[in-house]
C-alpha cells in the first residue's frame, strides 16, 4: 500500500474526536484498505469512482455510532461489513447514474457539433413552423395570447402574470392551457 493512498484515507479520519476511536479506525484502514481496493477493482472500472467509494466507506465507518460493536467481531466480520458498505455505495452510484442517464451523455467537441447541424430542409421546416406558431398566437384572444407570451417567452410565473394582468392564477392557467391547445391543434392539423 502506498503511503500517499493511506495518507489520503487518514485525512478524513482525523475528524474523529476520540483518540482511541481514531487509532482503531487507522488500524482498520491499514488492515482492510488493500482488500477493499481489490474488491472495488473487480466491480468498478473507473479509478476515480473506486477512490471515491474507498473514501466514503471509511468516512461512513468513522461516523458510525456503534463502531466498536461493528468491528469487535473479528477481522472477517469487519471486512464483510466494509464490503457491504461498498456494495451499497456502488448500488447508489449506479442508481444515480441511471437517473441522470449518464450512459447517454455525449461529450462535446467541434466534430460532434459539426455533425449535429440541422439540414437546410430541417431549418426551413422549423422556420415555417415557427412562423405558423406566431400566426396562431396572434390569432388568440388578447388576454390568452398575453398570458401565453408572458409565461413562455418572458419566463414569468403564473402568480407574476396574474398580478400583472389583474386576474386570478387559475384564470392565467386557463388562458395558457387554451393557447397551448390551439397551437397544438393547429400545428397537428396542418402537418397531417
Amino acid at each position: 500500500m502506498s503511503t500517499k493512498k493511506a495518507a489520503a484515507t487518514v485525512i478524513y479520519l482525523d475528524a474523529c474526536e476520540d483518540i482511541r476511536r481514531h487509532e482503531r479506525l487507522v488500524r482498520i484502514v491499514e488492515e482492510h484498505e488493500i482488500a477493499l481496493r481489490r474488491f472495488l477493482r473487480i466491480r468498478l472500472a473507473n479509478r476515480s469512482d473506486r477512490e471515491e467509494i474507498v473514501q466514503e466507506v471509511f468516512v461512513r465507518l468513522c461516523r458510525h455510532a456503534n463502531l466498536e460493536d461493528k468491528v469487535s467481531r473479528g477481522v472477517e466480520s469487519t471486512r464483510a461489513y466494509l464490503f457491504k458498505i461498498a456494495t451499497n455505495l456502488i448500488r447508489d452510484m449506479n442508481r444515480r447514474a441511471k437517473v441522470r442517464y449518464s450512459d447517454k451523455h455525449e461529450y462535446f467537441n467541434d466534430q460532434t457539433a459539426a455533425d449535429k447541424r440541422p439540414s437546410v430542409e430541417s431549418q426551413v421546416q422549423t422556420s415555417q413552423t415557427l412562423d405558423q406558431a406566431v400566426g396562431i398566437i396572434d390569432s388568440l384572444p388578447k388576454k390568452c395570447a398575453q398570458a401565453f407570451i408572458l409565461s413562455r417567452f418572458r419566463g414569468m410565473s403564473y402568480r407574476e402574470i396574474s398580478e400583472r394582468m389583474g386576474v386570478s392564477c387559475s384564470m392565467v392557467e386557463k388562458h395558457i392551457s387554451a393557447a397551448l391547445f390551439e397551437i397544438r391543434n393547429e400545428l397537428v392539423n396542418d402537418h397531417e
